[in-house]
């Protein structure tokens, strides 16, 4: 009996085309590109808040090393700040085993 081995094929994954206009009302996160943030923030008189968020301190790495912030943090906060509807739900921190032992 021989093993029929099936390739499967590689999907090219296609490039959303992200709306730019800061007139567009994003339905998700997803929908909000870095060039729709600098557009909003342009035609909205954000742009000392953006800034501001920019220089925001992080946290370091998991090496310990100094970052700057990333695009998806950047995008995260200006989703909560001008899209509560579809900003991310900050996330409970799951217990810890020994959480869970010491609960019973």
């Amino acid at each position: 009996m021989e093993a029929i081995k099936e390739k499967k094929k590689k999907e090219k994954k296609e490039k959303k085309l992200l709306n730019s206009d800061p007139s567009f009302v994003p339905t998700s996160i997803l929908d909000i590109g870095f060039e729709f943030i600098i557009n909003y923030c342009k035609a909205n008189k954000q742009i000392e808040w953006l800034k501001e968020l920019k220089n925001t301190p992080v946290k370091p790495n998991k090496k310990g090393k100094e970052r700057q912030i990333s695009f998806i943090e950047i995008r995260n906060e200006f989703t909560k700040k001008f899209f509560p509807d579809i900003a991310p739900m900050p996330m409970e921190p799951k217990k810890t085993m020994y959480e869970m032992i010491d609960e019973l």
